[in-house]
């Protein structure tokens, strides 16, 4: 029970980060009541009204990926990563009719990863590797408000 509450609170911290952000960059926030809806916030600026579900990641995964056996020992190459999941039971969460932006926020970093539902619905998982997210096919997506802007 107590890892849950745990996840709890990190998600609410993530919560108050994508806040404090949106908040600064002239956003009006909205927060549904009821916990089932399918999106986790509203953004709202100008005549826009954006329904966005937030995704965050605290902890940094090392996943051995590959060991390698030589005649001098055996070693493993490993990678870090910030893990995300956008499916279950190999049906994606995120549908063009639930949301328009799913955002993801790697807390340590306060990196946001800001995808159009369009391209969110056909990813079933991220990886962001700190030491390499230029590297990650997504960075075109990394801090990239002005897509909401001209959504």
């Amino acid at each position: 029970m107590k890892k849950n509450r745990n996840n709890v609170k990190k998600g609410k911290i993530g919560e108050h980060l994508f806040i404090y952000e949106f908040l600064k960059k002239g956003y009006t926030i909205f927060k549904p009541l009821d916990e089932d809806t399918p999106c986790d916030f509203i953004l709202s600026k100008g005549n826009k009204l954006l329904k966005v579900q937030l995704k965050s990641a605290h902890t940094l995964r090392t996943d051995i990926i590959k060991t390698n056996h030589t005649k001098y020992g055996n070693y493993r190459n490993s990678v870090e990563r910030y893990f995300f999941r956008f499916c279950r039971n190999n049906q994606n969460l995120y549908k063009k009719s639930d949301i328009d932006f799913l955002i993801c926020l790697v807390e340590p970093t306060k990196d946001f990863y800001v995808f159009p539902v369009s391209t969110a619905s056909k990813i079933s998982s991220f990886n962001v590797n700190p030491k390499r997210k230029d590297k990650n096919k997504y960075f075109k997506y990394l801090n990239n408000f002005d897509i909401l802007e001209n959504f």
